[in-house]
């Protein structure tokens, strides 16, 4: 996957749905399953998560939460692999989540706006990946409108900040060319700031936010900072693929090809272990591995991978991954290209 892949991906969905959810829920058990749900999906234990999650919408049949979740974890499950989506299913749930999120009859109406925030931005998300450009700025427009207006009343529902902070540096980010003008400011570092405060305090997104930072700060060119937040995950989560993906990215930025090259292997590693080999997963960390090891003039190495790679048998591309496929394709190419030169050159 392609540096703007993972960056959109960080953004938009992470590990879970970029929600904006408050302090603990109501019910106690809702609250136990959403925390069992998002463990599961951030061990990667996707099967485990779907079935929490549906659990969660069948047990409370007026909470909105549990088909966001699962609708979640079908987005996540996808761009974590490389493999087909349920788009199907996915817009089923969050069709469930609007029905049941109505704001007019809610005893809580903030709670339910800040899940109706999460649902505009992940339908912004599929726009997005549809190539639906006017749909991403309507949803997004409205994601963030509601985030603000659930922040501005309370505070303290930390988790909200998740979108919002997003929101604001890419915003700015895509449209710095114009910030000189008086009613287009720049958001970035308040952005940034509202991530933080997620990543700090947040009950159910603090592991999204901490993923989204990671990819800010490396956009932002600070590095040193993004390496700091990804240990953080990694930490908890020492072989979630997101985390260790994003700690390749600092470490190929900090010039250290090799140990990103380690990294990497990592990823590999956790692919096979959970029997997902024969995705685009493994194809474009192979590649991204070979990069890495080009760059640290392991040539011999470069080319096992290379080859390695090259055997790796898909066993079906999405229509949506095609791009992304095509892109890889071409960057295996340019590095057997540029290590035949090396080689030739010793």
């Amino acid at each position: 996957m392609n540096r703007t892949a993972h960056i959109m991906r960080a953004v938009a969905l992470c590990f879970i749905a970029q929600s904006a959810f408050a302090q603990p829920v109501p019910n106690g058990e809702l609250d136990c399953l959403l925390q069992r749900g998002i463990r599961s999906v951030l061990l990667q234990s996707y099967d485990e998560a779907e079935s929490t999650f549906a659990a969660t919408t069948e047990r409370f049949p007026e909470s909105p939460v549990g088909p966001l979740f699962h609708a979640a974890v079908l987005h996540q499950r996808a761009g974590d692999l490389g493999i087909e989506f349920n788009s199907g299913m996915f817009d089923s749930l969050l069709t469930l989540v609007h029905v049941r999120c109505d704001v007019r009859t809610s005893r809580d109406p903030l709670w339910n706006k800040s899940i109706l925030a999460t649902a505009k931005g992940m339908l912004a998300v599929e726009a997005a990946e549809e190539g639906s450009w006017v749909i991403v700025i309507r949803d997004a427009i409205a994601s963030s409108s509601l985030a603000e207006e659930v922040l501005g009343t309370d505070s303290t529902m930390y988790d909200a900040a998740l979108p919002l902070g997003n929101y604001y540096y890419w915003k700015t980010r895509k449209t710095e060319f114009l910030t000189w003008l008086p009613f287009v400011g720049d958001m970035r570092d308040r952005g940034i700031a509202l991530l933080r405060k997620c990543a700090e305090h947040g009950r159910y997104q603090r592991f999204a936010a901490l993923n989204s930072l990671v990819w800010v700060l490396i956009d932002a060119a600070r590095v040193d900072e993004a390496i700091v937040v990804v240990n953080t995950g990694l930490d908890a989560f020492p072989r979630n693929r997101t985390f260790l993906r994003g700690l390749a990215a600092c470490q190929e930025r900090m010039s250290d090809p090799l140990q990103a090259a380690a990294t990497w292997l990592e990823v590999i590693a956790t692919l096979s272990n959970e029997r997902h080999t024969g995705t685009f997963a493994e194809y474009a960390s192979r590649i991204n591995r070979a990069r890495c090891l080009l760059a640290a003039r392991q040539y011999a190495e470069c080319r096992q991978e290379l080859d390695r790679a090259a055997r790796v048998e898909i066993r079906s591309v999405p229509e949506w991954m095609k791009a992304r496929m095509a892109a890889k394709r071409t960057e295996e190419s340019e590095v057997g290209d540029a290590l035949a030169r090396a080689m030739s050159s010793r």
